[in-house]
């Protein structure tokens, strides 16, 4: 996400032109799913590498140490799926806002 900041905050300072805070827009929406996928393939490699038994099921303890009682699952891709929905709404999230936040309202006219 520090990628989107500086990318736009460079487009700051670019020629005008009447559709630049429409393009930076569109620019950090780009960089923002491509972090997504990045952040969704770099968690499924890790459960892979950290969890080699993905799709077989385990006891509860031994997935979850310590986890509160609705955390607690059997199968190690139902863990996957709460990394991958995490991952997924606060990269949007992070991104969406610094998008908005530099676009228009770091834009100086």
């Amino acid at each position: 996400m520090v990628a989107i900041f500086f990318y736009e905050f460079k487009l700051l300072y670019t020629r005008y032109d009447k559709k630049r805070a429409v393009s930076m827009l569109l620019a950090g929406y780009l960089t923002t799913l491509a972090g997504i996928l990045a952040a969704v393939i770099f968690a499924v490699i890790a459960m892979l590498f950290f969890n080699p038994h993905l799709f077989s099921s385990m006891p509860d303890q031994q997935l979850l140490h310590g986890a509160a009682a609705p955390d607690q699952t059997t199968k190690p891709i139902y863990l996957l799926g709460m990394i991958l929905a995490t991952a997924t709404i606060g990269n949007f999230a992070t991104g969406s806002f610094i998008s908005i936040i530099v676009s228009y309202a770091g834009k100086r006219d």
